[in-house]
């Protein structure tokens, strides 16, 4: 299986998606980007992609769908003490 993971996440997605299936057997072609990860998918060089998303519609609009969660995450505003809201 050939899978586009986001150069930026490569540890992330070892340690909870990787790891765990080529433990069960399965092996993966590996293929890094820093960015357009949904492209290979569209043009059928990978059959799955690792990456971030915020509310799913770039995936969905790509033909994707979100299969397992590997991370939760929020996304927070962070800033010195004189720049409260």
């Amino acid at each position: 299986m050939k899978v586009c993971i986001n150069s930026k996440y490569k540890n992330i997605a070892k340690k909870y998606f990787l790891n765990f299936y080529e433990n069960k057997g399965y092996s993966f072609d590996k293929i890094y980007l820093y960015g357009a990860t949904e492209e290979l998918f569209n043009e059928k060089i990978v059959d799955i992609v690792i990456d971030v998303v915020c509310s799913g519609e770039s995936a969905k609009k790509a033909g994707l769908e979100i299969y397992k969660p590997l991370y939760y995450s929020g996304i927070v505003i962070i800033g010195g003490e004189n720049e409260k809201f």
